[in-house]
């Protein structure tokens, strides 16, 4: 018997194996492709992969660090008791179902998240009003620049909209996704499912920030900012301001757990 061969034969199967990755749903593009495994600490997480809840010391998990082949997102999973998994979609339909009329009261109580024709000019304007920045301000300093929301103006194709030069800022747009997303993350706490601030503020960013359209009227793929601005030469519409809008007037904030 060869066993040199058997050996190398072994040795060529296992790197097969190895490089065989199985196929999970990635949260980054949101389907199952080959996610393959990455070394915890490659990401910034400890070595140790077991851990247990020191309050609930029955729940056990085994850390995997997770990057799909496809998109390249990154995520970690754990890998858990069946049981445990069970008894966390029993506990999201009992948290579901104390939240829903929480939740159908604080949509009902904003008009703009209720309504199906167009975002109303006041909620625009007072959009404007708390995100715009002059950013050469005299002053040496940026400053607000809440007279901006005096030029917006009703575009046959964009609805609200704000020249910046020979860009335009699509106010009603950047609206009306924000409510798209806020309800999505209605649905998702009335399920139990209760979403982390962080996810929130990223996904309203994405929306508010694709909304802008270059001098032909087209819309931007993804227009650049800075990490917190839309840059608009010499002005801006602050992102992080954006996002606190949306939150504080759709409700949604006090849902939502904090990282």
């Amino acid at each position: 018997m060869n066993t040199a061969g058997s050996a190398r034969i072994s040795d060529t199967a296992t790197a097969t194996l190895t490089r065989r990755a199985p196929k999970l749903y990635c949260p980054g593009c949101g389907y199952v492709h080959p996610c393959h495994a990455e070394k915890p600490e490659k990401h910034g997480f400890p070595r140790e992969r077991r851990y247990q809840g020191e309050k609930y010391t029955d729940i056990q998990r085994f850390r995997r660090v997770r990057v799909c082949d496809v998109c390249s997102h990154s995520f970690v999973t754990g890998e858990l008791s069946e049981d445990l998994i069970e008894e966390l979609m029993a506990l999201r339909d009992r948290v579901g179902q104390m939240l829903r009329p929480k939740v159908s009261a604080a949509i009902r109580q904003r008009a703009w998240l209720n309504r199906n024709e167009n975002i109303p000019r006041l909620l625009a304007e007072d959009f404007i009003e708390s995100t715009a920045w002059w950013l050469t301000h005299s002053s040496g300093n940026p400053v607000r620049a809440p007279r901006h929301a005096r030029r917006i103006y009703l575009s046959p194709r964009h609805g609200w909209a704000l020249d910046f030069g020979a860009n335009t800022f699509l106010v009603g747009k950047a609206l009306e996704r924000c409510r798209t997303i806020i309800h999505s993350f209605y649905e998702k706490i009335s399920s139990g499912d209760i979403p982390i601030r962080s996810e929130v503020s990223r996904a309203l960013r994405r929306s508010i920030a694709g909304a802008v359209a270059n001098y032909s009227g087209d819309e931007y793929t993804e227009y650049p900012d800075d990490g917190q601005d839309l840059v608009f030469g010499a002005q801006a519409i602050d992102l992080n301001d954006a996002v606190r809008f949306a939150l504080r007037n759709s409700g949604l904030d006090e849902f939502l757990a904090h990282d």
